[in-house]
C-alpha cells in the first residue's frame, strides 16, 4: 500500500481502513511480506505471505520522493530497512519492538532484469515483462494461485504465459524521413498518454516522416523511478538502433 496517484489513490491508511471493513470471517489473506503497511491489517486473520529478495536493481536507500511508512505503525520508532525495491518496499525491521519483515512463504529470488528469468521457492519461473513490480506481482499471483489450491510447478508455468498486450513502445513507418518520440509522465492513465501520441502521429503524417520508434515512459512521478524500470535500456537500444 504506498501513495501512488494522489488523483485515483487514497491515503494508504484510508484505503487499509477500507480493506479492514471488507475482511470476513473464513478470509485468509495474501499479503507482501515486503510491506510493513499491508501487514498491520486484520492481524487475527490468517495469511499467507510473498515476497521478493534483494535484485539488482534494489536500493539502499529509499530512491521515491515519497516513502509512505519511515515510522514503524506499532510503536512510531524509525523503520529501518536492509534494501528497498521502491518506494517502502524492502526488507524491513523496527528499531525498537520486534516488528520485521516475516518469511515469505513464496518467495522470489534471483532475479534477471535481462532475461526475465527467476526462481519462486527455488522453482525456475519467467516473466515477459522485465520490471521490479511484474516480478513481484507474478510472483503474488502465484501465490494466490497456490493458496487456492493449485500446484507450485503448475501456477508457475501458467503465470509465464502471461504477456503485457501493449507497451508504450511502438515503431511504425509513415514516410521516408525518421523521428523518434520519448515520453515520460508521471500518470499510468491511457487518457494522459493518447493526446500526446496523437498530436506526434500526426505531425509525423504532415511531414511525410517515418517513426523510428517510440518510448513512453508512464508512472515516472517520483525522481528516479526510471531507475528500476525497462524504459532505460529501451532508449539505449533505440538509439543504438538508429546509429
Amino acid at each position: 500500500l504506498l501513495r501512488d496517484q494522489v488523483v485515483r489513490n487514497g491515503n494508504p491508511d484510508i484505503v487499509l481502513d477500507k480493506i479492514a471493513q471488507a475482511i470476513h470471517p473464513g478470509v485468509k489473506l495474501i499479503l507482501n511480506a515486503n510491506d510493513p503497511i499491508s501487514q498491520t491489517v486484520s492481524p487475527e486473520t490468517p495469511r499467507a505471505y510473498f515476497g521478493m529478495a534483494r535484485t539488482g536493481r534494489s536500493t539502499d536507500t529509499c530512491v521515491n520522493l515519497t516513502q509512505d511508512c519511515k515510522v514503524c505503525p506499532y510503536c512510531f520508532h524509525t523503520m529501518q530497512y536492509e534494501y528497498f525495491h521502491y518506494n517502502h518496499i524492502g526488507k524491513f525491521a523496527c528499531s525498537h519492538c520486534d516488528y520485521h519483515m516475516p518469511q515469505p512463504d513464496y518467495l522470489a529470488t534471483d532475479v534477471n532484469f535481462e532475461t526475465g528469468d527467476f526462481c519462486i521457492n527455488g522453482h525456475p519461473a519467467k516473466v515477459t515483462y522485465t520490471t521490479v513490480f511484474h516480478f513481484m506481482n507474478t510472483t503474488a499471483a502465484v501465490a494466490v494461485a497456490c493458496e487456492a489450491g493449485l500446484k507450485l510447478e503448475d501456477a508457475i508455468a501458467a503465470a509465464a504465459t502471461f504477456e503485457v498486450s501493449r507497451e508504450r513502445y511502438d515503431e511504425f513507418d509513415v514516410g521516408g524521413r525518421k523521428a523518434v518520440l520519448m515520453l515520460t509522465y508521471a500518470d499510468n492513465s491511457r487518457s494522459e498518454e493518447a493526446p500526446i501520441l496523437t498530436h506526434y502521429e500526426v505531425l509525423l503524417d504532415y511531414l511525410g516522416w517515418t517513426d523510428a520508434g517510440r518510448i513512453v515512459a508512464p508512472g515516472m512521478w517520483p525522481a528516479g523511478a526510471i531507475k528500476s524500470s525497462s524504459y532505460p535500456q529501451k532508449a539505449y537500444e533505440l538509439g543504438r538502433s538508429l546509429a
